[in-house]
Order: structure tokens, then sequence, then C-alpha cells
């Protein structure tokens, strides 16, 4: 039991990285369309 509860907790961090991973993907793809200097600049947030 203890050894599933571990599994369960590991998957859900695997699970919270790939989001976060997938929002930055999005976050950056949208900052490309809305503000194009971005890709030139990115210090600017």
């Amino acid at each position: 039991i203890l050894v599933e509860y571990i599994n369960g907790c590991l998957d859900i961090e695997v699970m919270i990285e790939t989001t976060e991973k997938i929002k930055q993907i999005i976050w950056k793809s949208l900052l490309n369309n809305i503000h194009p200097a971005y890709n030139e600049n990115q210090n600017w947030i």
C-alpha cells in the first residue's frame, strides 16, 4: 500500500511538471503572437 501511495505521488508530481511545461509553451507562443519583439528581447517581462 505504501509503495502504491509513493507511486501515486510521483505520478502527481510528473503531471504537475508536465502541466507547467505545457503552460510555459502556450504562454511563450501567445507572447510571440501578441508581441513579436519578444523573440528579440526576452527581458521585457
